[in-house]
């Protein structure tokens, strides 16, 4: 939390185009911080914090898809996604549409419908095998839903052996979202996240190589 809010106060500092392609990404990587702590009250009132337009881009869209399926909402978490599935939420990075794509299928399957589950992630899986994007389907874990596609998906069985391979077993660490239902952790203070700007110090200069070092930590 501390390097990701560090980072959303430096990148408004760089000079455009550099803001503004990582202010959103940024803003995003807080708000899933703050779902994976468990702390989705601090979340939507990050959230609530934002103006429409940052609301509407589609790295936000993500956050809110993966905050509304640990609150155990699929439907909403649907409904954030759609705009980012059919273009007209822009994304900074294209990347993210696997992430999209994996969210996708787990509120669809959720929702009892493994027919458009097994068709998101498939488009999930195209999206991620040209340079082998495993970080996703790490920090959405979704083991069902892959050893049940692995049936019906040979082009992509390597793939998914490896995200298997990397996942816990079935009877191991739980799911992303048991763990977020029962977790007791720490309250985030009010107001940390996504904090106004402040001015540079004389240590800050090089604002730029921190938020690249804490983004591609991030994925």
């Amino acid at each position: 939390m501390a390097s990701f809010q560090a980072a959303e106060r430096l990148s408004g500092h760089l000079a455009a185009p550099h803001g503004r392609y990582l202010v959103t990404p940024t803003r995003a990587f807080l708000l899933h911080a703050l779902v994976r702590l468990g702390d989705t009250g601090h979340a939507e009132q990050a959230l609530a914090g934002l103006g429409d337009q940052a609301r509407g881009r589609g790295e936000i869209r993500v956050a809110v898809a993966m905050l509304r399926l640990a609150q155990g909402d699929p439907s909403a978490a649907a409904a954030a996604l759609a705009p980012v599935l059919d273009g007209s939420a822009p994304l900074v990075w294209r990347s993210w549409l696997v992430n999209a794509f994996l969210l996708e299928a787990i509120a669809r399957d959720t929702l009892g419908d493994p027919a458009a589950a097994g068709r998101a992630l498939e488009r999930a899986l195209d999206a991620a095998e040209p340079d082998l994007i495993l970080f996703p389907f790490l920090i959405y874990p979704a083991r069902g839903l892959l050893e049940r596609r692995a049936r019906y998906s040979p082009r992509h069985a390597v793939l998914i052996s490896e995200i298997l391979d990397l996942l816990p077993g079935e009877h191991g660490k739980a799911g992303l979202y048991e763990e977020m239902a029962s977790s007791r952790t720490q309250a985030v203070p009010a107001g940390s996240a996504l904090r106004l700007l402040e001015p540079l110090s004389q240590r800050e200069p090089q604002a730029e190589d921190l938020v690249h070092l804490v983004l591609l930590r991030g994925g």
